[in-house]
């Protein structure tokens, strides 16, 4: 659906936007279900977990760990603003809000030792200006 956007410089309908990009995270599995939507689904800035195995140097968690991750769509726009003679960009990017700290612990082949590998998540996720 294509909705007006207003800007007090200049009003203006756009026409022939281009389609979302597809997500960072398209395809990689999600609780143990294959995530293959895209931003064009229409599925707002929120968190998601991503199972995904922690690796560092020769370290590596057992098995695939659940990680809390920002993924959605966000509005992005470019207006012409005719006292400049071109484009201006209007973008804002689902990102986090507020961090933790949580422990992964990980397996070292060389040594045959675990060690805690810290990791930050996010407490939230919103569209932001970039």
């Amino acid at each position: 659906m294509v909705r007006p956007i207003h800007i007090a410089m200049a009003s203006r309908r756009c026409e022939n936007c281009a389609r979302f990009q597809k997500s960072p995270l398209s395809g990689v599995k999600n609780a143990g279900a294959e995530r293959t939507e895209g931003k064009e689904d229409g599925k707002s800035c929120q968190k998601v977990t991503v199972r995904m195995t922690i690796r560092k140097n020769d370290c590596r968690s057992n098995r695939p760990v659940n990680i809390v991750s920002c993924d959605g769509k966000c509005p992005s726009a470019s207006i012409y603003n005719y006292n400049i003679n071109t484009y201006a960009r209007f973008c804002k990017c689902c990102r986090e809000i507020g961090l933790q700290r949580r422990s992964v612990q990980l397996y070292c082949s060389s040594n045959a030792t675990w060690v805690s590998y810290s990791i930050q998540e996010p407490t939230d996720c919103a569209c932001q200006w970039s």
